[in-house]
């Protein structure tokens, strides 16, 4: 199959440029090329099968990295990708598969959001709510739409998802989530289908509630509720709110609703008179810090009852604010946590200044207070948190 009658000119390939395939007994190209579509006695719609293997065939005097053989042919005309994804698998020495590249290193994770309570008996701070919903769970007696208040920082989101989690559990629902189950694990990750969380702030039209009034009628994916979760829901519009109202006030059985806001006297009232209403309150300062003492140990740290009683009064009843300026302060040091390196993040005076301020302004002496504040104590102090 391979050469020719001799005087026949060879044809040019467009696999191999500058190669020239072997010559045909059979009829030439007009114009000494085999790319498609070229006019000559032998077109290419002629040619069988195996006369393009033939053609295609690399003469063994030539060098390359293959022959051109019909089984090499046949990988040659494999996708590029295929073609890589086998070379990576080749375990015969010559191409070993290479070893799997390390995941990426993953990010770290603030303490408020790892150590969110996982169960209502958690509820540091706000025991009466977390026993009403959990006997509501107990009794059958859940309501359709509940809405939490409070100031910021005190969970009620958390609690939102962890109401979510007690309802759509396998094992429920029940007032002790396991955990473990599948729409457990989703929902304290975020990944729920089924537990939808809407931020009121950046979805305020009336078309977002329109379209969460099209979805509420279709039956969850996979959990018993589907369940929306609306953060700081005082930000919907009015037109938003009264076109909610009809579906707030007559669900469908699968659904809930739990709203979260900070501004409650904002929200209609014909929307207040359908919610169940639970107020969070801000915790006290003794037992965010106990909170923070027992988070402390756990991550292996130490730090001074004052410095932890200084963040508690800081955070003025947030547990989120506490964690946070936790967070920063073991970054400032690698060692235990003093009540001196807390006074320098927050750039707040020592009790040692308080006191001769305070002693300086009951006496009625002004040039004393200006002293103590041009100290370099003094000078170092944030004037807000003086």
């Amino acid at each position: 199959a391979e050469g020719g009658e001799t005087g026949q000119r060879p044809i040019e390939c467009a696999v191999w440029p500058g190669h020239s395939a072997a010559r045909r007994r059979e009829g030439t190209h007009a114009k000494g090329s085999c790319e498609p579509g070229q006019a000559g006695r032998s077109s290419h719609k002629q040619r069988p099968l195996v006369q393009w293997i033939i053609l295609f065939r690399r003469p063994a005097a030539a060098t390359g990295p293959i022959g051109w053989t019909p089984a090499a042919f046949h990988t040659f005309a494999q996708p590029v990708k295929r073609r890589a994804e086998m070379a990576k698998t080749r375990t015969d020495g010559k191409n070993p598969k290479p070893e799997p590249e390390p995941a990426p290193p993953s990010g770290y994770t603030v303490l408020a959001r790892r150590y969110r309570p996982q169960a209502f008996g958690a509820r540091v701070g706000q025991e009466a709510t977390a026993k009403a919903l959990a006997n509501a769970i107990r009794s059958n007696r859940v309501g359709h739409a509940y809405l939490f208040t409070g100031p910021r920082g005190v969970g009620k989101t958390s609690t939102a998802r962890l109401f979510a989690r007690a309802l759509n559990c396998e094992n429920g629902p029940t007032p002790e989530p396991c955990g473990a189950c599948g729409p457990c694990r989703d929902i304290t990750a975020g990944e729920e289908v089924d537990v939808i969380e809407i931020d009121a702030a950046s979805h305020t039209g009336v078309d977002n509630i329109r379209e969460l009034r099209a979805t509420a009628g279709y039956l969850p994916a996979r959990c018993r509720f589907k369940i929306y979760i609306i953060d700081e829901v005082h930000m919907l519009s009015g037109s938003s709110f009264n076109a909610l109202l009809k579906t707030l006030e007559e669900p469908p059985a699968h659904v809930k609703f739990i709203f979260a806001t900070t501004e409650y006297h904002k929200i209609p009232a014909t929307v207040l008179s359908r919610c169940q209403r639970f107020d969070f309150r801000a915790s006290g300062a003794g037992t965010i810090a106990s909170l923070l003492a027992d988070i402390v140990a756990k991550e292996g740290r130490e730090a001074e009852p004052a410095a932890l009683a200084l963040v508690a009064r800081q955070a003025a009843g947030s547990m989120r604010d506490a964690q946070s300026l936790r967070d920063q302060a073991l970054a400032i040091t690698t060692g235990t946590l003093t009540a001196q390196a807390v006074h320098d993040l927050l750039g707040s005076g020592n009790d040692t200044l308080v006191a001769g301020l305070a002693s300086a302004a009951l006496s009625e002496q002004p040039d004393e207070v200006l002293r103590l504040l041009d100290t370099p104590a003094g000078m170092e102090v944030n004037p807000a948190q003086l």
